[in-house]
């Protein structure tokens, strides 16, 4: 981010999140001072607060499948009655856009909050669904980038969920180290650029793109991702699976399984298929291949 026109700092106000831009602040030299912004607070989850994912799933079982498969849905019970969580979450987001794109015409902001308002931020942006909340990753400290065109309301998805800076070649696996790890790589990227980063990373299977049309290319990718899921299901480890295919083609595919469809592609794309029974995970796009780690 060094070197972009920044003009305005945006931060939840939760202490930790001020905390976190005041040094990203200071880091970049952006001389602005982080203006709190009450609706880029964190999703509330009543009766859920203080508890792990983990206790969560344990002691309330049903709502936790909600909450993974259906997030609109969800209902938290309080003293006012039922709380739709993710449904005032998206709401928030939304109106923090609608004021933000006033006030900031043709400027660059940065926006600082957390995970869950973050994929909230970028689904209401290039208007994603929000039943697709679970299948976004937010790494801590990850990077994402949307672009409104001049006098439009949608966004489109320059980059997601970038953790190159940390050192990481690619996002740390969130839904468990097992499953299907697929990249997918343009296929006018040099092989230069692939083969020596990506040897450290665990490579189990490197495949082409050959079919011609869309259609085909979707039909077969699903096939093989099924094929891959059975294998991987029977491993201890992810499985990582490199694919070359025309950018046209990646972009169809990341429409079919994310409704992304606002998306230019420059880089590689990570998507986590932890089991059969559960949607991909998008765990980032756009990496530049240029800028992974040449070690772990």
């Amino acid at each position: 981010m060094r070197g972009l026109p920044i003009t305005a700092v945006y931060t939840s106000p939760l202490q930790r999140a001020v905390e976190s831009a005041k040094q990203v602040c200071a880091g970049l030299g952006i001389p602005q001072c982080p203006q709190v912004a009450e609706d880029l607070s964190e999703v509330h989850l009543p009766g859920w607060e203080g508890l792990t994912y983990q206790e969560v799933h344990q002691r309330y079982p049903e709502a936790y499948a909600c909450w993974k498969q259906t997030p609109s849905l969800l209902s938290l019970p309080t003293a006012e009655g039922s709380y739709h969580p993710l449904c005032v979450l998206y709401h928030q987001a939304h109106c923090f856009w609608t004021r933000i794109l006033t006030q900031h015409k043709g400027e660059t902001v940065l926006l600082v909050a957390h995970s869950g308002t973050i994929r909230a931020l970028i689904s209401t942006a290039v208007g994603v669904d929000l039943d697709r909340y679970s299948q976004f990753q937010q790494s801590n400290c990850g990077i994402s980038v949307v672009r409104f065109p001049e006098g439009e309301v949608r966004a489109c998805l320059h980059s997601f969920n970038q953790t190159t800076h940390l050192g990481e070649s690619l996002p740390k696996l969130k839904e468990g180290k097992r499953g299907l790890r697929l990249l997918l790589c343009p296929a006018n990227d040099s092989l230069s650029y692939l083969s020596a980063p990506l040897a450290w990373n665990g490579l189990d299977m490197f495949l082409t793109s050959t079919v011609p049309d869309t259609t085909s290319f979707l039909q077969e990718l699903q096939r093989e991702i099924s094929i891959w899921q059975d294998v991987a299901d029977l491993e201890p480890n992810v499985l990582t699976v490199l694919m070359l295919a025309p950018s046209a083609l990646i972009v169809a595919f990341l429409a079919a399984t994310f409704a992304l469809k606002s998306v230019h592609i420059r880089g590689m794309s990570v998507i986590h298929c932890p089991h059969k029974s559960q949607a991909p995970i998008l765990q980032s796009f756009n990496i530049a291949l240029e800028s992974l780690p040449a070690s772990t």
